[in-house]
């Protein structure tokens, strides 16, 4: 493994050197601690440091061998992982509770065979992340479906070739499953989402971000199914106003609702307004045709609403001022790239929502560079996103 071949540049002199030179400048010595307490220390290590650790000397490999150390597998920043790697890291513990694995663009270093076969030696998964890995198949999944069946939690984020079918047998063989991401998973249906409706009854959460293959169909058979639904998120996914009517009729239990980039209008905006009571988090970035109408609705309607996006639409001051009277609560706003926002709209909406946390007023052109900056000082606590003040953000970082 990468690391096995970084740490075997540590010679026995100098771990040695290191045991003497503490003992003399009394530094304390925590390899000598209970062994309970040793081995709750080294959970705190990630597998890089474990892997240094364990040739040390006899006490410390014997304790980074425990299979309690290898319950929680995170090797996403381990991107070129091999399968010999990845089959010997699942093997330390037989209780692996989580596994998360991403593969670099146009790396193959995983193989089905390899992954199917790591799944097989984590019979008590509960979250997997299999991101961006694009040389793996559905054999990957029908191996999750017969021998994961506790997994809760799955993420298969830019990992092109798996396929409806593939989360067929998910969705048959992991009936507790809660929470799935499949964003830009290109090559997946409705069909996805009428197997998820079907099977998965306990799904409090879906992110399908640009899946543009599922339909207002599928969506109606996922919200139907899924009655427990608290998180959906279908930006750009092409879908029509359809979809909106079902969710309004099918979603009122929605409490985080993400319909970027869909055909919508007051009129879909008004029946959502009506039936999702719940909604905390509303993201109708880039609704192109939403007006200071909808943005009323919401204010009037959406009492606990905390996160509102309306990036790039037609509303005004008109819609900050109904915001400013009516939620509260609200603690992001983001109204980015909205021409008919002014620094008055701006102002009202700092001064009546004492909770907010952020305004975003990127882009705005009726807001100048020069009253941003004095906004951002009249309400410090405050972040106001302008070009400006995003540019410094970034070179701080």
């Amino acid at each position: 493994m990468q690391e096995d071949r970084i740490v075997s540049q540590f010679s026995a002199e100098n771990h040695e050197k290191t045991h003497i030179n503490n003992h003399e400048s009394g530094l304390f010595d925590f390899s000598r601690l209970p062994w309970v307490a040793f081995l709750t220390v080294l959970k705190f290590l990630r597998i890089y440091d474990l892997c240094r650790f364990c040739l040390v000397n006899k006490r410390w490999r014997r304790a980074c061998q425990d299979p309690s150390l290898w319950r929680n597998l995170d090797l996403v920043k381990y991107e070129t992982i091999s399968d010999d790697d990845l089959i010997r890291l699942t093997s330390y513990s037989n209780n692996v509770v989580e596994l998360k694995i991403q593969q670099l663009i146009d790396v193959y270093t995983l193989s089905d065979l390899g992954v199917s076969r790591a799944l097989r030696q984590c019979p008590s998964l509960v979250e997997c992340t299999i991101a961006n890995c694009r040389g793996l198949s559905d054999e990957v999944m029908v191996a999750l479906g017969e021998c994961c069946r506790f997994i809760r939690k799955l993420d298969i984020t830019l990992s092109f070739n798996f396929t409806d079918e593939g989360i067929k047998k998910v969705c048959e063989g992991c009936p507790d499953l809660e929470e799935i991401t499949i964003d830009q998973c290109a090559n997946l249906t409705s069909e996805t989402l009428v197997h998820l409706g079907r099977h998965s009854t306990m799904l409090k959460y879906i992110s399908a971000m640009s899946v543009i293959h599922i339909t207002d169909q599928g969506v109606r058979a996922l919200l139907q199914g899924c009655r427990q639904l608290e998180t959906l998120r279908l930006p750009f996914c092409e879908l029509k106003e359809q979809s909106a009517s079902h969710i309004a009729y099918n979603g009122t239990q929605i409490v985080y609702l993400d319909l970027r980039g869909m055909e919508l209008d007051d009129d879909h905006v008004h029946n959502l307004v009506m039936s999702l009571t719940e909604v905390e988090t509303l993201n109708l970035g880039l609704c192109y045709k939403l007006t200071d109408v909808s943005v009323t609705e919401i204010a009037k309607y959406f009492k606990k609403m905390k996160h509102l996006f309306l990036i790039n639409s037609k509303i005004t001051d008109e819609g900050l001022f109904q915001l400013s009277a009516h939620c509260r609560s609200l603690e992001r706003l983001d109204v980015s790239w909205c021409q008919g926002v002014t620094e008055d709209g701006a102002r009202n909406i700092l001064n009546g929502c004492s909770k907010l946390k952020h305004l975003g007023l990127f882009r705005c052109g009726k807001v100048s560079e020069s009253a941003a900056n004095e906004l951002s000082l009249q309400f410090p606590h405050v972040f106001i996103s302008t070009l400006e003040t995003e540019m410094k953000k970034s070179t701080s970082v």
